[in-house]
C-alpha cells in the first residue's frame, strides 16, 4: 500500500476509536437502564423488516461457514447479540454490521435500505459477490466497508446519504460510472481504486472535509477535477486511467502530502507547486506533460528523497538539483524528452510441438538501438493462440530498463493444447518517446496429429505344437513430426490364446518423430491345424494408429517329445555362509522322451550345484513337469554367473536352455532405493535414511560412501557421515543421512556406493526425485514471478510462517492467496513440511 493509504488508513483507525468511545458510552447508558428493568428490554425488538434482512444475509452468504456465526438466527428479540450487530439505546434498530473478514460467500439482500437508521456497514476481505445494494433512505449511514470482494455492477447513489464519511470498495469487479459525490459534505476517506470504473471522475466541490480520495487503476476519461476548497486533502491519487487535458491549478492545497496521477495522457505544463507547503511525493510521470518544470514546494523543501518521478514525459530538462534528490535520479530528466529505438524479434517459429509438451524456448531480443536509455513499460501475448505460448520462469518483471545498446532476452515457449496451427504475437509498449522497430514478434507453432503406419501381417508359417516359435515383429512407423504414443495392444481373435508378447512392452509406447518401434510376436501351439489371431492396438489421443489390427497366421503340427527348459535363475545378493535355492523347471509338452544331461558352465560354473543332486539320463513322460533345485555356493564373496546346459535324448527335443544362472554373495546389505518424490526447486527435501547392517557373525567397517551419477552435484549427505562406520556382528547397523536440493526443474537420478576393507555391500543406493513448475507456482496463478512466488517460496525455506511469507507478495486475487492455502499445496505437492 502507498504512503498515502497507509496514512488514510492511520485517520480511520482513529475515527473508528472515537466512534468506539462513543458506542461505550452509549451502551453504558444502555446497561444502566437494563439494570432497572431487564423486563423493558425483552419487550424490546428490531423490526421485522430489520430481522428479515439479517437472516436473508446470513442465508445468501453461507452463514453456516462463517468464521463467526454466534447467537445468528436466534429468536426474534436475540438480533443486538449476533456477532457483528451492533443495536441503539433500547435495541429497537440495528446500527452497526460489522462482518469483514468472516468467510462471506454469495450475495448481499437488495433490502439493505430496510435498516433505516444504519450507521456503519462492513462486509470487505470476503467473497462477496453480485451488485452493491441500494443506500437510498440510509441518512444516518457513515461508514461503508467493502473492499477486497468480488462484487460486479455499479455503485449505488451515495447523494441520499449525507453523514457518509468513509467509503472503501477497491479491489473488486465495479463497472459503470463513479456516482455523484455532491452534498457529501462530511465524506473524508474515499476509496475505490483497482475496479473497471468509466466515464469521469465526479466533481469534489465543497467536499470541505475530504482527506483521502483513491480512484487509480480503473478506466476513467475525462479531465482532472479541481481541488479548489480542499484545504484538509491529504492525498489524491488517480494513476493508470485514461485522463486527458492539463493538471489543475493547486489553491489552498496546504494539507496535500501525495499526488499521483502517473499512467494517464494528460498534457500541457506542471502547475506552480508553490504553496504546496506539506507536499511529500509528486507523480506526474507517463503522460503528456511539456514544458519546463516548476521550482518544488518552498521555503522548505519536504518532498521525500527518491519519492517523486517526473519521467517520462516531453519535459525540458534542466539542471535542477531539489528535483534530483525528489526523484532519486541524476539528472531527474532521464526518460524525458529523448526519443530512443528499440529493435524487437520479428518471428519466433516453434516448429512442430507436442501436445502437453513444452517446446523448448526461444528468446524474443529487445535491442535498444539508439544513443539514450529507455524503458520497456510492458510486454504481453495475445492472439488467437495466447494462452499455448508461454514465458519460461522466472517470467519478466516490468518495467525494464533498458540502457543505449543494451539488449534484452525474454524466453518463451509454446505448450499447445490441442492439434493444429498455434498463431499468437507479444507485444511490446515503450515508454514515451520510445520507438518500437520490428515487433510485435509473431509467435507461430503447428501441434500436428501423431500418425502412426502398424504391420497389416505377420506369418509364421510351419511351428510345431508345443514349441514357442521364432518371434517376429509387429512394426510401428510413426510418419509425423511429433512424438506419438501407442496407448496399449491386445491380441485377440481366433487363437488369440496361443499367440503372446515375446518381450511384455511397457505402454504408453513412445515413438518419436519419424521413428519406428516393433513389438515381438511368438505363437506357442497347442494343437494341429491353422491358426489365427490378431494384434489390435489403440493411441493415445490425439495419436492416429493405421494398417491395423495386424493378422497374425501360421500352421501347427505335432512333434515328437519336446522339453522345454526355464529361463535365467537371478538369486539376487546373498550373504555369505547363507543357503539358497532357485528351481529350473523342464516340461514336457508333447511325447515321452529324456533330459539325457545337465552341465554347469561359464565364469563360475563351480558357484552354482544340484541340491540335492541329479542322475541323468532323466525319464519325462508326455506332458510332465519336473523341478530341480539349484544352490549357489556362498562360501566366497562377489559375482557368481554360469549357464545350465542340458540336453534331450533324441529324437526329442530340448529348448529354452541355457538358463543363465547369477548370484551376487555379499556380507552388508544396503538400502535399495531411496526415492524422496516431487520437491520443490531451491528448497532442501526432508531427510531419508539409507541403512547398512551386517547379518554375519563378524564386526564388518565401512570406509566410505560416496553420490555419483546424473544429478549426483543435486544430492548431498545430512548430517555427513563420520567414517569409518563400524557394523557390529549379528544384525549390526550404521545409517547415512541423504536429502536433494534440486537446482533446476526435471527428474533427479543418482547413487550411494559404500565399501570397506572385506566388506562387500547387497547393492548401491538408488537415489530418486522430481520437480515440476507446480512446485514453483506458489499462488497458483499460472505464472512464475520472482517478486510473488519466489519471493514466498525463499521466505518459506528460511522458516518463516504466516503473514510473515505472504506480506507484500500476493498480488492481485491469484487463486492460493494465504498462508494456509500456499502451505497445504507445498506440503501435498512438492514434499515439503512447511509449519503452520
Amino acid at each position: 500500500m502507498k504512503i498515502t493509504s497507509r496514512l488514510g488508513w492511520v485517520r480511520r483507525v482513529a475515527t473508528v476509536f472515537q466512534r468506539c468511545l462513543q458506542f461505550i458510552e452509549r451502551r453504558a447508558l444502555h446497561f444502566a437502564v437494563l439494570a432497572f428493568s431487564s423486563l423493558t428490554y425483552c419487550a424490546y425488538a428490531i423490526p421485522t423488516a430489520e430481522r428479515d434482512f439479517l437472516t436473508a444475509l446470513y442465508a445468501n452468504t453461507n452463514g453456516a461457514s462463517w468464521n463467526n456465526r454466534t447467537n445468528w438466527n436466534g429468536a426474534a428479540g436475540t438480533e443486538c447479540t449476533w456477532f457483528g450487530i451492533t443495536c441503539n439505546l433500547g435495541n429497537a434498530n440495528v446500527t452497526r454490521i460489522s462482518l469483514s473478514g468472516n468467510n462471506l460467500v454469495g450475495t448481499l439482500p437488495a433490502t439493505l435500505n430496510n435498516l433505516t437508521l444504519l450507521e456503519v456497514f462492513q462486509a470487505s476481505n470476503n467473497a462477496l459477490s453480485g451488485q452493491i445494494p441500494s443506500f437510498a433512505g440510509l441518512t444516518a449511514l457513515s461508514t461503508v466497508g467493502l473492499h477486497n470482494n468480488q462484487l460486479t455492477g455499479s455503485m449505488p447513489t451515495l447523494t441520499g446519504s449525507p453523514q457518509l464519511s468513509f467509503l472503501s470498495a477497491y479491489n473488486n469487479q465495479l463497472t459503470g460510472s463513479i456516482p455523484s459525490l455532491t452534498g457529501l459534505t462530511n465524506l473524508q476517506y474515499f476509496y475505490v481504486d483497482r475496479n473497471q470504473f468509466t466515464g469521469a471522475i465526479p466533481s469534489l466541490a465543497w467536499l470541505v472535509t475530504l482527506e483521502v480520495f483513491y480512484v487509480q487503476d480503473n478506466l476513467l476519461t475525462g479531465s482532472l477535477p479541481s481541488l479548489s476548497g480542499l484545504s484538509l486533502l491529504l492525498s489524491f491519487s488517480a494513476y493508470n486511467n485514461q485522463l486527458t487535458g492539463g493538471i489543475p491549478a493547486f489553491t489552498n492545497q496546504t494539507s496535500l502530502q501525495n499526488y499521483d496521477i502517473s499512467g494517464n495522457q494528460l498534457s500541457g505544463t506542471v502547475p506552480t507547486l508553490a504553496n504546496l507547503s506539506a507536499l511529500r511525493t509528486f507523480r506526474v510521470h507517463n503522460n503528456l506533460l511539456s514544458g519546463a518544470v516548476p521550482s518544488v514546494p518552498g521555503p522548505t523543501n519536504v518532498l521525500a528523497a527518491g519519492g517523486s518521478r517526473l519521467c517520462p514525459n516531453p519535459l525540458t530538462p534542466s539542471a535542477n538539483t531539489a528535483w534530483d534528490l525528489a526523484t532519486g535520479s541524476t539528472p531527474w530528466s532521464v526518460g524525458c524528452g529523448t526519443p530512443f529505438t528499440v529493435s524487437q524479434t520479428p518471428m519466433l517459429d516453434f516448429g512442430p510441438v507436442n501436445i502437453g509438451n513444452g517446446s523448448s524456448s526461444q528468446n524474443v531480443v529487445l535491442t535498444n538501438t539508439s544513443a539514450v536509455p529507455g524503458s520497456v513499460v510492458s510486454c504481453g501475448i495475445t492472439g488467437t493462440n495466447a494462452s499455448e505460448f508461454l514465458y519460461e520462469a522466472p517470467a519478466p518483471t516490468f518495467p525494464l530498463a533498458i540502457a543505449p545498446g543494451q539488449s534484452i532476452l525474454i524466453p518463451i515457449y509454446s505448450l499447445p493444447a490441442s492439434t493444429g496451427n498455434k498463431n499468437a504475437t507479444y507485444n511490446c509498449t515503450l515508454s514515451a518517446f520510445g520507438v518500437n522497430v520490428g515487433g510485435p514478434t509473431a509467435l507461430v507453432a503447428t501441434s500436428p496429429v501423431p500418425t502412426v503406419a502398424q504391420s497389416a501381417s505377420l506369418a509364421f508359417n510351419a511351428v510345431t505344437v508345443g514349441v514357442p516359435s521364432a518371434t517376429l515383429n509387429v512394426e510401428f512407423a510413426n510418419t509425423s513430426a511429433v512424438t506419438a504414443q501407442i496407448a496399449g495392444c491386445v491380441i485377440g481373435g481366433t487363437n488369440g490364446t496361443e499367440f503372446a508378447f515375446a518381450q511384455t512392452p511397457l505402454f504408453p509406447m513412445f515413438i518419436g518423430a519419424n521413428s519406428t518401434r516393433s513389438i515381438p510376436i511368438q505363437i506357442t501351439a497347442t494343437s494341429n491345424g491353422a491358426k489365427l489371431a490378431s494384434l489390435s492396438c489403440s493411441g493415445n489421443a490425439p495419436t492416429v494408429i493405421n494398417g491395423g489390427p495386424t493378422t497374425m497366421t501360421a500352421t501347427a503340427t505335432t512333434a515328437v517329445s519336446n522339453i522345454a527348459q526355464s529361463g535365467s535363475l537371478g538369486f539376487g545378493t546373498l550373504f555369505v555362509g547363507s543357503t539358497f535355492t532357485r528351481s529350473v523347471t523342464f516340461t514336457n509338452s508333447n511325447a515321452a522322451g529324456e533330459i539325457a544331461s545337465c552341465t554347469f558352465t561359464g565364469d563360475s560354473p563351480t558357484g552354482f550345484a544340484f541340491s540335492p543332486p541329479v542322475s541323468f539320463p532323466y525319464a519325462m513322460a508326455a506332458n510332465q513337469s519336473v523341478s530341480f533345485q539349484i544352490a549357489a555356493n556362498t562360501t566366497t564373496t562377489g559375482f557368481k554367473s554360469a549357464f545350465l546346459n542340458c540336453t534331450a535324448t533324441a529324437p526329442g527335443t530340448l529348448s529354452g536352455g541355457p538358463s543363465a544362472l547369477t548370484a551376487s554373495v555379499a556380507n552388508v546389505s544396503q538400502t535399495p532405493a531411496l526415492q524422496f518424490g516431487t520437491v520443490a526447486v531451491s528448497v532442501p527435501s526432508p531427510t531419508q535414511t539409507l541403512v547398512l547392517t551386517n547379518p554375519t557373525a563378524s564386526s564388518i567397517s565401512i570406509f566410505s560412501c560416496i553420490i555419483d551419477g546424473t544429478d549426483a552435484n543435486q544430492f548431498t549427505f545430512n548430517p555427513a557421515p563420520s567414517f569409518p562406520l563400524v557394523l557390529t556382528a549379528n544384525g549390526g547397523s550404521a545409517t547415512v543421512g541423504v536429502r536433494v536440493i534440486a537446482t533446476s526443474p526435471g527428474e533427479k537420478f543418482a547413487q550411494v556406493v559404500c565399501s570397506g576393507p572385506g566388506a562387500v555391500t547387497a547393492n548401491s543406493t538408488a537415489l530418486s526425485a522430481s520437480t515440476d513448475r507446480g512446485c514453483l507456482d506458489a499462488d497458483g496463478d499460472g505464472q512464475i514471478l520472482p517478486h510473488t512466488d519466489l519471493l514466498m517460496l525463499s521466505r518459506a525455506a528460511r522458516g518463516l510462517t504466516g503473514t510473515a511469507v505472504t506480506s507484500g507478495a500476493i498480488i492481485g486475487t491469484p487463486p492460493r492467496n494465504n498462508w494456509a492455502l500456499i502451505r497445504a499445496y507445498l506440503n501435498a505437492r512438492c514434499n515439503t513440511s512447511y509449519a503452520p
